[in-house]
């Protein structure tokens, strides 16, 4: 086993990518349509994706100098430029907004979280005011950033693969224990109910698993993967069909459901990388997916809090002109969708590929020292004048 620290691309990726916000889009913008019902998915496809993504990174790079710098540098650069900007806007104008006070109280008593990455756990122990909060849905980066905080290391101190797989598989088991003992303590109330949606790291495990089979050995990874899923899904039928028949009433969706999706998502990532098939890798690989999947960070930032604020503004104009109340769901969901892809657009090729074109820069071999060098060299100047 040689693996290669050189950078990998996988284009079909980039279109999977643009699957995932589209179905996320569809469950927010659609969700009166009940085809769109369970776009919430694409959460899912995002986190397998990610943790697949991000852990090849790591095992490919370990071995390198400044590994955990970098990768943490370079991991700021893509995140939070963007995240902080949004919130430093958020609390100037949100207070000039009537609509939005409630909200704007709520984030600014418990702005410390914000601030952190802390959203998901903010939501689970400080009831919110309503469901149309502008951060609502950056739940799902909160629980990202806080695996990648520690996942780094693990990778780096576990050099056994096989202590490394056992590692994940713990974590993605303790993902399911939590909530089987959540559901146990706080029954199926709402703040159960975030607690079970809020920490799932079934995807993040499920996707650096696929990466850690591929470091292995490539060509066991697609086997391997169906054999995860069919195991994964015969436990949450078995579990499905002891509920049933005893009369239980024990939510083993929020439970076993997750893990099943990610199972399959896996599945799909790997089949989407190996497979030769032509029509497939021209559909992933099609212009409109990928460009959607390049510019779907910026694309979830901005879908959320551009749909709540068309919803808040126009509405009751749509409903005073005598539009229909599907007609104007209709308008609002399509506008506020055709907003965030246009700011998406401007975001990335105005302001994220520039910030992200300093990654080599920051990261190269000698970029700390020649930093430190001019530090140390501007303070001697200043302290020295006369």
């Amino acid at each position: 086993m040689n693996p290669t620290a050189q950078k990998l691309y996988y284009p079909s990726l980039d279109g999977l990518r643009g699957i995932a916000i589209l179905l996320v889009i569809g469950c927010h913008n659609y969700n009166f349509l009940p085809l769109f019902n369970f776009g919430w998915i694409g959460v899912d496809l995002f986190f397998v994706l990610s943790g697949f993504l991000i852990t090849d990174i790591l095992l490919r790079t370990r071995n390198d100098k400044g590994f955990i710098q970098n990768f943490y540098l370079r991991r700021a650069l893509r995140i939070f430029p963007l995240f902080y900007l949004s919130i430093l806007l958020y609390f100037l104008l949100a207070p000039l907004v009537a609509q939005f006070h409630a909200q704007f109280e709520y984030y600014s008593e418990h702005k410390e979280m914000v601030w952190l990455h802390l959203l998901n756990w903010l939501y689970i122990f400080h009831e919110r005011p309503d469901h149309t909060l502008l951060f609502n849905h950056n739940w799902s980066l909160s629980l990202e950033e806080q695996f990648y905080l520690v996942w780094p290391f693990l990778i780096l101190l576990l050099r056994n693969t096989k202590h490394l797989t056992i590692a994940i598989v713990s974590l993605l088991c303790l993902s399911i224990l939590s909530r089987f003992i959540s559901w146990s303590l706080l029954g199926n109330g709402d703040q159960n109910f975030l607690f079970q949606y809020m920490t799932r790291l079934d995807g993040l495990c499920i996707g650096s698993l696929i990466a850690l089979w591929k470091y292995i050995d490539a060509s066991t990874v697609r086997k391997k993967a169906f054999r995860l899923l069919i195991s994964i899904a015969s436990i949450h039928v078995i579990a499905w069909i002891i509920i049933k028949q005893g009369g239980l009433h024990i939510p083993h969706f929020y439970i076993l459901g997750y893990t099943s999706i990610a199972a399959i998502f896996g599945y799909i990532v790997w089949y989407a990388i190996e497979s030769k098939n032509k029509i497939l890798a021209s559909f992933l690989t099609s212009s409109i997916l990928r460009k959607t999947g390049q510019v779907s960070y910026g694309l979830y930032m901005f879908h959320w809090p551009v749909l709540i604020m068309c919803q808040t503004f126009m509405a009751k104009t749509l409903s005073n002109h005598g539009i229909s109340n599907y007609a104007s769901n209709w308008i609002i969901a399509t506008t506020a969708f055709a907003s965030a892809m246009l700011l998406s657009i401007a975001s990335y090729f105005l302001f994220e590929k520039k910030i992200l074109s300093l990654k080599d820069v920051i990261t190269a071999s000698g970029f700390f020292p020649q930093l430190r060098h001019r530090i140390f060299v501007f303070i001697r100047s200043v302290v020295t004048v006369k």
